[in-house]
């Protein structure tokens, strides 16, 4: 990196003042000197992530500390044991530019990047500490909650350096905010509505033997769905602990399509039985169906509990992510259950109720509902073929903000970045123009350290994978 580029008010004395000050807003355009501050060259789509400039007109300035007080003799900047590690040393100096890069372009995921930026830098100065820094610590440090009591206080010019630059991720590191933790409460929600709905599909058995009612019918297909679909989960939770997170991502998508397609066709010939009785009722065939107080203390009860059901869900949604998706499942499963259960309540009563032509309500309502699942079910699937079709994504700069900032790619120039959407998430293709000088070992450590980083820390991202190239002719 180019010292006189990164500070401005010494040039050509980098040792001149204690403390530098580092102007960020000074840096007019970075397009041609990104390799000088130590961010990685990109390609020329992304090229105008490197031209923006801060909208605003604050000046943001930063400290830098020249002289080392961690304890070396020389108390030479060179010389600190926290830039032992060159790579650290290439990367700290950096950090102002980065920081006035992220505020230029205003990523969604500006406070996700600074996080994972401070963290970085954290783990690099828990690898190389200094004597100032490594007793405070170590008894601040408490073992048991895996947490610190408080902040140093004295802290080492490296360490003032990183307060000043990250001030609100110091104070979430060193004091910790007790985080709400709702996740067994979700978990109790979800293990609620499980058991719930085995209870609900004997309670339906019930009613549909005692009143014969294709309208009754209708709502218990609906609980051996969500049952259904309750057991499939099982299974696919006992393949993640046994097979690989890729494997059962990939044909977990595949099985719904199936199990959408068989549920397709039994909801096809459902409806034409409800044609075919229709028929018969308009011919003058007799229709009958049996509808006593057990049936309605059956049908109500059920109704009220899935009400419950719903608010809990809808409740729980809002304040645990963890389990989001299985939560939102539940809810629109209770959804769909409430809208039949009053519909068939209705026409199911009003078919045992009064005689002659109503009594084609029963069939009719069946007939109505059957149509109103399969066209939901006709949605869903082709969402899901959709999804499974992997379309190129438009704009991947949230990316390539993360990839340039988030994670460290050496000295390798960034050659590619494609996007394709699987199953509602991100495939991720990225290509590295490799550095002559290096090893294997450091490629494979690259490689791993983004393809882990993208699939485990960013949320959206099914898969990445890292391919290295050694010509420019792709780039």
């Amino acid at each position: 990196m180019s010292r006189e580029f990164l500070i401005k008010d010494s040039p050509n004395n980098y040792y001149t003042d204690i403390q530098t000050i580092i102007n960020c807003d000074e840096v007019s355009d970075l397009q041609y000197e990104y390799e000088n501050v130590g961010l990685p060259i990109i390609p020329k789509q992304f090229h105008h992530l490197y031209t923006k400039k801060r909208s605003d007109n604050v000046t943001t300035k930063y400290v830098i500390t020249t002289m080392c007080d961690c304890g070396n003799k020389s108390n030479s900047y060179d010389n600190c044991p926290h830039f032992a590690n060159q790579d650290f040393k290439y990367y700290f100096e950096s950090l102002p530019f980065r920081l006035h890069h992220l505020y230029a372009v205003q990523p969604e995921s500006k406070h996700q990047i600074r996080t994972q930026m401070f963290q970085r830098v954290m783990n690099f100065l828990d690898a190389s500490p200094c004597n100032l820094m490594s007793d405070q610590l170590e008894k601040q440090f408490n073992s048991s909650s895996n947490t610190f009591i408080s902040s140093p206080k004295h802290e080492c010019h490296v360490y003032q350096d990183v307060k000043c630059m990250f001030p609100a991720e110091w104070e979430a590191y060193f004091h910790p905010k007790p985080a709400l933790d709702f996740s067994k409460q979700a978990k109790l929600t979800l293990s609620v509505n499980h058991i719930s709905a085995y209870v609900i599909l004997c309670m339906m058995l019930i009613v549909l033997c005692l009143s014969k009612s294709l309208s009754m019918f209708s709502v218990f297909t609906d609980i051996v769905t969500e049952v259904l679909s309750y057991i499939f989960s099982f299974f696919v939770s006992i393949q993640k602990q046994n097979r690989q997170k890729v494997h059962v991502n990939t044909f977990k998508p595949l099985r719904i399509l199936a199990f959408q397609s068989f549920t397709q066709c039994f909801y096809l010939f459902l409806g034409s039985y409800c044609v075919y009785q229709i028929i018969n009722i308009c011919r003058g065939k007799d229709y009958q169906i049996e509808f006593q107080a057990i049936q309605t203390a059956l049908m109500v009860s059920a109704l009220v509990w899935k009400i419950v059901l719903f608010v809990s869900c809808r409740k729980m949604i809002k304040k645990e992510n963890k389990f989001k998706a299985e939560l939102e499942q539940c809810k629109q499963n209770h959804k769909l259950n409430m809208l039949s259960n009053k519909v068939g309540f209705v026409c199911v009563m009003i078919t045992f109720q009064l005689p002659g032509k109503w009594k084609i309500c029963d069939p009719a309502a069946c007939l109505a509902l059957t149509a109103l699942k399969l066209y939901l079910l006709c949605k869903q699937v082709s969402g899901q073929m959709k999804n499974l079709s992997c379309q190129p994504i438009i704009g991947t700069d949230e990316l390539m903000m993360r990839l340039i900032h988030q994670f460290d790619v050496g000295k390798c120039q960034i050659a590619q970045m494609d996007g394709y959407t699987y199953n509602e998430k991100i495939i991720l293709e990225i290509q590295l123009l490799a550095d002559p000088e290096m090893t294997m070992n450091e490629a494979i450590k690259i490689k791993n350290h983004i393809q882990n980083g993208f699939e485990n820390d960013v949320p959206g991202i099914f898969s990445c994978k890292v391919d290295f190239i050694t010509t420019e002719s792709q780039y």
